[in-house]
């Protein structure tokens, strides 16, 4: 069964349940800490590779994925094998190994050409937004606890972009480590937030 057959033959009622690595209660406990369809259907959108009919498709699937527990490349994997498989020389024909596995739902999704540079595009787009929900999905839960500040930690120096490296383990304010998530995403996707604990002051 393909991507869109096992989305849209779901009951509307059934279409968000959870079998995965994490439980149901957990997800809904955690309703930001995951991309919103929107969210992946605007990202999808600005990028230009997808066919408008499809989109909010593609997004509805890589929302379920991650929320049933794959990690961004295993969503990417998973969306590019959807539907019928290739022919083994139309698959190396578009670029890829031969022993890859591209669907015919991924195939007439896009409306660019070079589909192996899409799906290295898709992976960035869903890594992009999910990070960016993680972060502040992190930050929310800091603020509630009566956290005031946040260091960004980051993977370290041989794998850190300029932002990172000038704001690694550097104090700041909740309301500008959002700001930074909000507006330079991209940059700091890898990284995290811890907080700065101040006695008495945490609710947590």
């Amino acid at each position: 069964m393909g991507l869109f057959s096992w989305i849209f033959g779901q009951a509307p009622e059934n279409r968000g349940s959870m079998t995965g690595m994490r439980a149901k209660e957990d997800v809904q406990a955690l309703p930001d800490a995951f991309p919103t369809v929107e969210d992946l259907e605007e990202r999808f959108r600005r990028s230009g590779m997808f066919r408008e009919d499809l989109i909010e498709r593609f997004a509805l699937g890589a929302a379920q994925f991650l929320r049933n527990g794959l990690s961004y490349n295993q969503v990417v994997e998973a969306l590019v094998r959807s539907g019928e498989p290739l022919p083994l020389e139309q698959v190396r024909a578009l670029g890829f190994p031969s022993k890859y596995v591209v669907g015919r739902d991924f195939h007439d999704g896009l409306v660019v050409k070079d589909l192996a540079a899409a799906r290295g595009r898709l992976e960035d787009l869903v890594e992009l937004t999910a990070a960016r929900a993680a972060q502040l999905h992190a930050l929310r839960r800091y603020e509630e606890a009566n956290v005031r500040h946040v260091r960004l930690v980051s993977l370290g120096a041989a794998k850190e972009t300029p932002l990172e490296r000038r704001f690694n383990n550097r104090k700041i304010s909740i309301a500008e480590a959002v700001d930074l998530v909000l507006s330079k995403g991209e940059q700091i996707r890898r990284s995290t937030f811890s907080a700065v604990i101040v006695p008495g002051e945490q609710s947590v």
